[in-house]
């Protein structure tokens, strides 16, 4: 999902981890990074939300504005 600007994505990850039961995640990245000849050079993904695995299927998901990510009603700034 991304940010009204398009500076953001926030992308849910649904970790299915058998037995041990699972996550889900959601991490926000920007998409704007380095590039240098061989190699881009990008910041590191914000995990701003770890919940129980299956969330996913009902998650409510929005954002306020390019830097607050609303997760369930409750809000998640950005860095």
């Amino acid at each position: 999902m991304e940010s009204p600007s398009g500076k953001y994505y926030a992308q849910v990850i649904d970790s299915d981890q058998g037995a041990l039961g699972g996550d889900t995640l959601v991490d926000v990245d920007e998409k704007s990074g380095i590039n240098v000849i061989l190699f881009k050079i990008e910041k590191k993904p914000q995990r701003v939300y770890s919940g129980d695995w299956g969330e996913c299927n009902d998650m409510q998901i929005d954002w306020k504005d390019d830097d607050c990510l609303i997760i369930h009603s409750t809000e998640y700034q950005i860095r």
